[in-house]
């Protein structure tokens, strides 16, 4: 997405589309669109991560925007406090003196590398990519590994379609994407019988909603973590996981 598609407010009880800003919400999220996590559709929007999310927020009687913008954009927004918050952000050392992160996170990532169909999975370990044409995601953080690795070429581009199109077209190797994430576009794009992703992971860790550094945020951070806790321990929770097989 090039520029802000929908903004969507979540009230205590409801949830209302609407094409401005409401005043009275009390907090702004945002995040890129990252399905089956976080995205929207002609039902309106979805994702395990976003019900979640949603769900937290409802039972701690807070309404919040919610908007979709490239993942750069959002970085942007979060770090000079524009906005409250950021749905599915990885935790870095550098980002953890950027924004207050809830101890609790809302899920885990698993990334694998993705491939045309045919090519033999022989990944066991980074050593194996070497002389290869890697996709990578602008504004994407990967592990400590990836980025010091110098045996493969990385290219970014702006999402994941962009990285099935170069794969189809031969024009990269590879490309890392979390295992569910990358599933879902490549039904969504009709590129099931022509992919395929390699058995190991190439890295994994966990996704959170983080807070900008506005000083109401850091108790905030704090509410929600405790109230996500709680929250995982619910009927409703559970309800949620199985809907998004997880």
């Amino acid at each position: 997405m090039a520029a802000l598609q929908k903004i969507l407010v979540i009230g205590v009880a409801v949830l209302t589309l609407t094409s401005h800003t409401v005043a009275a919400a009390d907090l702004v999220v945002v995040t890129e669109a990252w399905a089956p996590y976080v995205y929207e559709d002609d039902e309106g929007l979805k994702g395990f991560d976003y019900e979640v999310m949603a769900a937290v927020f409802k039972r701690m009687g807070r309404t919040i925007e919610f908007r979709f913008y490239p993942w750069k954009r959002c970085l942007s927004l979060v770090r000079t406090k524009m906005v409250d918050a950021i749905l599915d952000i990885g935790l870095t050392p550098e980002r953890s003196k950027e924004m207050f992160f809830p101890d609790e996170n809302i899920s885990e990532s698993i990334s694998v590398l993705f491939f045309l169909k045919g090519r033999p999975d022989t990944f066991d370990g980074l050593s194996d990519l070497t002389g290869l044409r890697i996709g990578t995601i602008l504004g994407y953080v990967y592990s400590q590994e990836v980025i010091a690795a110098e045996n493969f070429t990385r290219e970014p581009v702006r999402d994941i379609e962009q990285n099935f199109q170069k794969l189809i077209s031969g024009r990269i190797d590879m490309f890392i994407s979390n295992k569910n994430v990358g599933w879902f576009n490549a039904q969504k794009l009709g590129l099931l019988d022509k992919v395929d992703c390699t058995k190991k992971k190439i890295s994994g860790g966990n996704n959170y909603l983080a807070f900008s550094l506005k000083p109401e945020n850091e108790v905030m951070a704090t509410r929600f973590s405790n109230g996500l806790k709680t929250f995982k321990a619910t009927s409703q929770y559970r309800r949620i996981l199985k809907k998004y097989g997880q």
